[in-house]
C-alpha cells in the first residue's frame, strides 16, 4: 500500500491513492455552486440533478446529526468557511468528498475531514458537506449562520439554517426507543490497515486507532458484532490484562465500551479487570465470547444495548446488504420465520422472530444512479414496517490485501462502509445515510408510540416514498393486488428515482414536527 498522503485544505487527512485526482483538467470561467440533500447522488462530471438550491436547511432532533451537500462545478480549487458563532452549542464539521474507484467508475464516497482551506478539486463536480451535530441539552429553536464558498476566484455565501426540534433521540447505550443494530466488522483488519497506510507503530498509536474505531461506531449509532482486540482469547478464561496491546482484552474492552455504547457490563468488566479476574457476564462465561455466530450475538448483550429478553425487540431487520440501486425488480422477500437468537438455559421459550430478508443479486451499494439514498430508503421501509433492529452481515472493513481502499473498492462497496483514517475512521457517503436512517427510524418510533402506525404510514405515503396512507399499505404484484407490479411477491411500491432524497428529507421534517408537537 502506498504511504502517500492527500492534503485537503491544509489537513493531512488520508492517504492518497490517486483515484479521484484529476484536478489539473478542471476549471471554468465561472464555477457553479449548488446545494442538495446529502443523500443525493452526484455524477463526477456533466449535468447535475435537478432540484438544487442555494441555501442549506437542516432539521434535527436533540442528539442528532445531519449534513447538507454543496457541489461546486467547473472549479480548479475550492475553499469554505462556516460562521459557527451563532450556531453554539451546535457543532459543525466540513467534509471533502474524495472520489474512489468502484469498478470502472469514480464516485465521491470517502468523506474526509476538511478545515476548509484551499483544496484542489478532484473532478469537474466536486461535492463537500456541512455536517452539524446537536448535543444533548441543546435548546430547541432556529439557529442561523452562513457558509462562504470560494471557487477559484469566485465567492458565494450560502445561508445555513439549523432547526432543532423538541424531540430527543435515545442516548447511546439506552435500549428504550433505540433502533437496535449489529454490524459485522473486523477491528483487526481496520487497525492493521491503519498501521500499513499511516505507519503507526507505537503501542499508543495503535491503541488510539483501535479506540477511535469504536468511538466512531458509537457516534454513528452502530453496534459492532465483533469486539476485535477486546474479545478474550479462546485459550484464556475471560478478560485478561496484558502489556501487549493485542492481548490486552480487558483494557481494550473497557476502552471500547467506554466510548459511548457502555452499559452495566462496562462496570463489570472494569471491576473484574482491576481484580485480575475474568468477569462473569449474565447467562454465559466471558470465555464464550468469541467470533462465532453465538459469540457475536453475545457481544450485543455485553455492550449494553440488550436490556430485554429479545435480542432486538420483537423484530429484526436482517439486511443481507442494501438494494442494488436502480434495480426496481428487486424487492424484499416476505417475512421468514427464524429461531430466536437469544435462547439460553431453561428460561428460553420456543418463540420465533419475524425477520425481513432483502433479496439481492450481486450487490452494488454505491456505484449506480440513486445509490447514495439507498440505505436511508431501506430504513424508511423499516419505519413503515415498525422494525426494531438491523443486522448487517456484509462487513464494514473488509479491505482487500495490498489495495488501498481510498483508491479502489471491489464488490460495489458492500463490505466497505468506512475507510481507514490517520486519526479516526473516514465515513463513506453510504454509512452517513445509514446513520441518518437510524435516526429517522428512531424519530418515527416516537410518532408511532404517540399516534400509532397509521400516522407513520400517512407521513411516508404522503411524500411518495411508498404506496401507503393512514388506512394501510397498497400492495403491488402481478395478479390479485390493488396495484400492478412486476415482482411475484406482493409489496408496496416505493420511490427509487432522483427525487427520493428530497422525499426522505421532507418526510423526516414532517415526522419531527409531529413528534415534537
Amino acid at each position: 500500500m502506498s504511504g502517500r498522503r492527500l492534503v485537503v485544505g491544509g489537513l493531512l487527512s488520508v492517504s492518497l491513492l490517486g483515484a479521484g485526482a484529476s484536478a489539473g483538467s478542471v476549471g471554468a470561467a465561472t464555477a457553479g455552486i449548488v446545494t442538495y440533500p446529502d443523500a443525493q447522488t452526484i455524477p463526477r462530471s456533466g449535468r447535475l440533478p435537478s432540484g438544487g438550491g442555494h441555501a442549506l436547511s437542516l432539521n434535527e432532533p436533540v442528539g442528532g446529526a445531519g449534513a447538507g451537500l454543496v457541489v461546486v462545478s467547473g472549479a480548479g480549487s475550492i475553499g469554505a468557511v462556516v460562521d459557527a458563532r451563532t450556531l453554539a452549542p451546535i457543532q459543525v464539521q466540513l467534509r471533502f468528498w474524495h472520489y474512489v474507484r468502484f469498478g470502472s467508475s469514480l464516485y465521491p464516497d470517502a468523506l474526509v475531514p476538511w478545515a476548509g482551506g484551499a483544496a484542489r478539486t478532484e473532478q469537474p463536480n466536486q461535492p463537500f458537506s456541512v455536517e452539524v451535530s446537536v448535543p444533548y441539552g441543546t435548546k430547541p429553536g432556529v439557529y442561523r449562520s452562513s457558509v462562504t464558498v470560494t471557487a477559484d476566484r469566485h465567492t458565494s455565501t450560502l445561508p445555513l439554517t439549523v432547526t432543532v426540534f423538541k424531540v430527543a433521540l435515545p442516548k447511546p447505550g439506552q435500549a428504550s426507543g433505540s433502533l437496535m443494530s449489529a454490524f459485522a466488522i473486523s477491528p483487526q483488519t481496520y487497525v492493521t490497515t491503519v498501521i500499513k497506510l499511516y505507519h503507526q507503530t507505537t503501542d499508543a498509536q495503535i491503541r488510539a486507532a483501535n479506540s477511535s474505531l469504536f468511538a466512531f461506531l458509537s457516534s454513528y449509532r452502530i453496534a459492532p458484532a465483533n469486539w476485535g482486540y477486546g474479545t478474550p482469547n479462546s485459550t484464556t478464561p475471560g478478560y485478561v490484562a496484558s502489556n501487549a496491546w493485542w492481548k490486552d482484552s480487558a483494557g481494550n474492552m473497557i476502552s471500547q465500551l467506554g466510548v459511548g455504547h457502555a452499559g452495566r457490563h462496562t462496570r463489570v468488566a472494569a471491576r473484574a479487570a482491576g481484580q485480575g479476574a475474568p468477569p462473569v457476564l449474565p447467562g454465559r462465561e466471558a470465555a464464550d465470547h468469541g467470533n462465532s455466530g453465538r459469540g457475536q450475538r453475545q457481544a450485543l448483550r455485553r455492550q449494553g444495548h440488550r436490556r430485554r429478553r429479545h435480542l432486538v425487540g420483537r423484530r429484526l431487520a436482517l439486511l443481507r446488504g442494501l438494494h442494488r440501486a436502480g434495480d426496481a425488480e428487486e424487492t424484499p422477500e416476505p417475512q421468514a420465520r427464524v429461531p430466536r437468537p437469544d435462547q439460553q438455559g431453561p428460561v428460553a421459550r420456543e418463540e420465533d422472530l419475524p425477520v425481513h430478508v432483502l433479496r439481492r443479486s450481486r450487490l452494488s451499494a454505491l456505484p449506480r444512479d440513486r445509490a447514495a439514498v439507498e440505505p436511508a430508503r431501506v430504513r424508511a421501509l423499516g419505519a413503515l414496517e415498525g422494525l426494531d433492529g438491523i443486522l448487517y452481515g456484509q462487513g464494514m472493513t473488509s479491505y482487500k490485501t495490498g489495495v488501498d481502499p481510498l483508491s479502489t473498492v471491489d464488490d460495489g462497496g458492500e463490505s466497505i462502509l468506512i475507510y481507514p483514517g490517520g486519526t479516526s475512521p473516514v465515513p463513506s457517503a453510504r454509512v452517513e445515510q445509514i446513520r441518518d436512517g437510524i435516526e429517522d427510524a428512531e424519530i418515527f418510533a416516537v410518532v408511532r408510540r404517540r399516534f400509532g402506525p397509521a400516522k407513520v404510514r400517512q407521513i411516508l405515503g404522503s411524500h411518495g416514498l411508498f404506496s401507503a396512507d393512514a388506512s394501510g399499505a397498497g400492495l403491488a404484484c402481478v395478479v390479485g393486488c390493488d396495484l400492478k407490479g412486476t415482482p411475484p411477491q406482493a409489496w408496496p411500491r416505493w420511490s427509487h428515482d432522483l427525487t427520493t432524497a428530497g422525499r426522505i428529507e421532507a418526510a423526516r421534517l414532517d415526522a419531527l414536527r409531529v413528534a415534537s408537537g
